[in-house]
């Protein structure tokens, strides 16, 4: 799969999670129309240690993580966005890596980690899935999650990770709390 089409599919599943976002915010003020993420009621302010780990330069990052930790691991990022939260007081923060995306939510004064994005090949789940692999490699890795046409939903503890398939391949990789 060439690297500009796969860049091509995040890029759409991205607008995507963004539309999500805006519906569950409604109404028309400007500064929630920049919201990037979407929002369970279920989110807690502590990590999800039960769940699946993103594991990059030898840091676990899991979802409700304290995001001050992962940046202190992980270093500066290649750019940051934010906007006014439409599911909390406070912030939404937007970190783009090269190789994947952090959002986090606010809550009690701190920011934990949201959703975390896999954007292209370079980088995989702790269990050796990189967008690119074929849905059996992912069944296999996954044999308790949820199979379509078009997705792999895995879930484990407070937390999944949906693989978007297009023709048997993985063209987006996301972990989010369930």
């Amino acid at each position: 799969m060439k690297k500009s089409f796969k860049k091509s599919i995040v890029t759409i599943v991205a607008a995507g999670l963004m539309a999500v976002s805006l519906l569950a915010c409604g109404g028309s003020d400007e500064s929630k129309k920049e919201t990037t993420t979407a929002k369970t009621e279920s989110n807690t302010n502590t990590a999800s240690n039960d769940g699946y780990a993103f594991t990059v330069n030898g840091k676990s990052v899991y979802i409700n993580e304290d995001m001050e930790t992962v940046l202190a691991d992980l270093g500066k990022e290649q750019s940051y966005f934010e906007s006014e939260s439409c599911a909390f007081q406070g912030l939404d923060k937007t970190y783009t890596y090269a190789s994947y995306v952090i959002c986090t939510y606010p809550k009690d004064s701190k920011d934990y980690v949201l959703s975390i994005n896999l954007k292209d090949d370079l980088v995989e789940t702790a269990e050796g899935i990189a967008i690119g692999a074929s849905k059996d490699d992912v069944v296999a890795k996954y044999s308790d999650a949820e199979v379509s046409d078009t997705a792999v939903i895995a879930s484990k503890g407070s937390m999944k990770i949906n693989f978007v398939l297009e023709n048997d391949k993985v063209t987006g990789i996301t972990y989010i709390s369930k």
